[in-house]
């Protein structure tokens, strides 16, 4: 099973190495496309297997960047060794951003600053390697913006309890939702523990909340009990 990401910049299509690529996304009108396996042909690729497609691997596992495409050529063919399907999209340069939620409440909003060329598994897991800012050092229209929209997603997912929503904030300062969290990490280095905390809640806390939350809905009155 397995998910893989290649991203790349449409928005600049001079390199020929690319031009085949991005042609295609440009014809499909798509921020992001499934790339079939005779278009993977004609660039050269020859997939090592015709698997039925499903999703996993979280953690950015699997994904990379395309900068120049004959030179990506290598990681391209891995990726294909062991996921029977290619997943592409619009590289979105700007900053990144994630927003918790708690019950109906947005938490503060995070600033991710790796110190690699994306958010990557390293960079996730790696102590030191990713600066954390929280609450993120933004204007208050920008961070009022961020968390209503990630309230609109966790309500249109039709989500419960918790969730956190990853953003990418472009040079035009245009918020792009990236994906919705439904089981976000709960590891030293993650990121809604450390939001709910700049909220004044606890680790400890947060685990009795969610406990909380989901004993509300099994008890027949909407109440816990104790």
């Amino acid at each position: 099973m397995g998910l893989t990401v290649l991203t790349l910049d449409v928005a600049n299509p001079a390199d020929p190495n690319m031009r085949e690529a991005v042609d295609f996304l440009v014809d499909s009108g798509a921020v992001y496309s499934f790339v079939p396996h005779d278009v993977l042909t004609r660039l050269g690729i020859v997939p090592h297997s015709r698997q039925s497609f499903r999703l996993a691997d979280g953690s950015s596992i699997g994904v990379f960047l395309v900068e120049d495409f004959r030179h990506s050529a290598e990681k391209i063919i891995r990726a294909l060794a062991r996921y029977p399907v290619l997943l592409v999209e619009r590289e979105i340069k700007g900053r990144e951003f994630t927003v918790g939620i708690l019950g109906k409440r947005a938490l503060p909003v995070v600033e991710l600053r790796p110190r690699r060329a994306f958010y990557d598994y390293r960079a996730k897991y790696t102590p030191g390697m990713t600066e954390y800012r929280v609450p993120a050092p933004v204007p208050a229209g920008l961070t009022r913006k961020l968390q209503r929209l990630a309230r609109k997603v966790h309500g249109a997912l039709g989500l419960r309890d918790f969730s956190r929503i990853d953003f990418m904030v472009d040079r035009d300062d245009r918020p792009w939702v990236l994906e919705a969290n439904t089981i976000p990490g709960f590891t030293a280095l993650s990121l809604l523990p450390k939001a709910a905390r700049e909220a004044g809640v606890s680790f400890e806390s947060l685990c009795l909340r969610l406990v909380k939350m989901a004993w509300c809905r099994r008890n027949k009155n909407g109440k816990a009990k104790t």
